[in-house]
């Protein structure tokens, strides 16, 4: 009797991981879509930094007169969509009126400024100053006969003209400053206007 042999072979499976893999990735992406977007508007409170930079001229009156121009620099933190703390330091030249010998004044002044944006373009902010002024002669101008420091307050308006979406925001900035300094029982008070670039 002879013993029979049979051989059974086994195909096997086709994979078909590499399609049923599709849906999850596509749903894995949806829910990250889906996170990001709700993250965007919790993002857009977080603190950030304040920077802001910008020419300005104008003039001053009150116990000094004359006129003067030149620049000043923002830098703080923005703390949410409507609220920033900066400090902003304006350097500026310009004439007393009249002048004494070549009528040439330099003007620092250095503000800590609490800064409201409402409606992501028109700003409005305010603080206290200290100041410091050369070229001021007694002869010509009796409330300044020294460098300072003097006691003094900025309130700034200011619109912007740029990117409003959430997170971070960027413009050119078109700004307006009354600056008052007190040089005793004295006061002069500083208007300028200025254009530069705000990022909040």
């Amino acid at each position: 009797m002879s013993t029979r042999e049979t051989t059974i072979t086994l195909a096997p499976a086709p994979i078909r991981a590499h399609r049923s893999g599709w849906p999850i990735a596509a749903a894995l992406a949806l829910s990250l879509a889906l996170l990001a977007g709700s993250a965007s508007p919790v993002s857009a409170q977080h603190a950030r930094v304040r920077f802001g930079v910008s020419g300005v001229g104008g003039g001053f009156v009150g116990a000094a007169h004359g006129a003067l121009g030149g620049a000043e620099l923002r830098i703080g933190v923005q703390i949410n969509r409507v609220v920033a703390v900066y400090l902003q330091a304006q350097g500026l030249l310009g004439r007393f009126l009249p002048s004494p010998g070549d009528g040439l004044a330099g003007f620092a002044f250095h503000s800590l400024m609490v800064d409201f944006t409402i409606e992501d373009f028109f700003q409005i902010g305010f603080g206290p100053a200290l100041d410091f002024t050369w070229g001021c002669d007694a002869r010509y101008q009796l409330a300044c006969s020294g460098t300072g420091p003097y006691l003094g307050g900025d309130f700034r308006i200011a619109f912007i003209a740029g990117e409003h979406g959430p997170g971070r925001r960027s413009g050119f900035v078109f700004s307006f400053d009354a600056h008052p300094t007190w040089f005793g029982n004295d006061a002069a008070i500083t208007l300028l206007a200025g254009l530069g670039y705000e990022m909040y």
